[in-house]
């Protein structure tokens, strides 16, 4: 039985051009795009649509509501693409970027500190994206990972590859071949050697595979792209804060005044969005001044092995990722100025906390 899908809002756009008889060309100085890329696009549409001509794609835009689902004869979704459960704030600039990298090159790694959103915005970009794939958007999570020999059980645990091979990245690897996927390796900082090493299996074996990897550090790996995820732009931290502390507290609204007591949060959280996450709900027993006094005093921690929990989770695992002599003989720590330490009485920038 056939499933409703959307084109991505990129697709629609293509879509509505060729069917205005513009050149790829002409559609890529308009949307500001490379032509390459909006050759990928249209080529996309074509297989999502099941076409083979621009024709065809002009003639389904006149007869069809763009803004309704598309159906797809014997399509079915697939992957393991966990949905959201938070509205997503900003982003739109990183995520067209990643989206156009992922066009060009098989191999995407999202870099920057912890808690910026990598893996959000990975997945973000994943459901934008997905309509392209027919075998799925899928989701490997490393961190719970200690030892890389486990990475490939990892997979075949995150694929649903059913298998008794002793050889499990055989068994990955024979699954994925003819399969047009998308595959986010998450939170690689820790595994960068085994995880460059199973993407350019993985991709060397499927050539309808793309991978986005998420990480601290770049893979490595030849014909990877890189781009770094940074902290919000104030505006956005500022829309992000509020719409969490909103959703926190109940009948809660932010009254104008304490418009600069919110920028304050924000600025002294670096605009970090997991920071922002962690202090909203605290405004169910303090007022915006109040959490502005405290936002980083380390008694406010919640205490968690998981290291998204809090601000100091965060800045242990960053820790714990540096060589042995890095963190004795650098005079500046990697870890982020926001988490208000990294834990260490060794470390020459922060140490212990209090």
């Amino acid at each position: 039985m056939g499933t409703s899908t959307q084109l991505t809002s990129r697709r629609k756009e293509v879509a509505n051009l060729v069917a205005l008889g513009l050149t790829n060309r002409e559609i890529a100085q308009r949307l500001f795009l490379s032509e390459r890329t909006i050759e990928w696009h249209v080529e996309q549409v074509m297989n999502r649509l099941g076409f083979t001509s621009r024709s065809q794609i002009a003639a389904w835009v006149t007869r069809t509501d763009q803004g309704a689902p598309v159906r797809v004869p014997g399509a079915r979704r697939r992957g393991n693409r966990p949905a959201a459960v938070t509205s997503f704030v900003g982003r739109d600039r990183d995520l067209a970027s990643v989206e156009e990298l992922l066009s060009a090159h098989r191999l995407v790694t999202v870099i920057g500190p912890g808690g910026t959103g990598k893996t959000r915005l990975a997945l973000k970009m994943a459901e934008r994206v997905e309509p392209s794939y027919p075998d799925g958007a899928w989701l490997c999570d490393l961190a719970p990972l200690s030892d890389s020999a486990l990475v490939a059980d990892a997979l075949v645990q995150s694929l649903g590859v059913p298998t008794e091979s002793a050889d499990r990245l055989a068994a990955v690897r024979d699954h994925l071949r003819p399969q047009t996927a998308l595959l986010i390796l998450d939170n690689c900082e820790h595994m960068l050697g085994p995880a460059a090493e199973i993407a350019k299996d993985l991709l060397s074996a499927a050539a309808g595979l793309r991978v986005v990897a998420t990480s601290r550090a770049p893979l490595a790996a030849i014909g990877e792209a890189v781009w770094r995820l940074d902290p919000l732009p104030t505006a956005d931290a500022v829309t992000l804060f509020t719409q969490r502390a909103e959703a926190a507290v109940p009948g809660y609204h932010v009254p104008p005044a304490d418009a600069d007591a919110i920028t304050d949060v924000c600025s002294r959280l670096d605009c970090v969005p997991l920071a922002l996450e962690l202090v909203a709900p605290r405004l169910r027993t303090l007022s915006l001044k109040q959490l502005s006094d405290v936002v980083l005093d380390p008694i406010w921690q919640v205490r968690s092995a998981d290291r998204h929990s809090s601000l100091e989770a965060v800045a242990e695992w960053s820790y714990r990722l540096l060589d042995p002599q890095e963190p004795a003989g650098s005079d500046v720590c990697t870890v982020p100025a926001t988490a208000t330490g990294c834990g260490e009485a060794r470390c020459p920038t922060h140490g212990a906390l209090p």
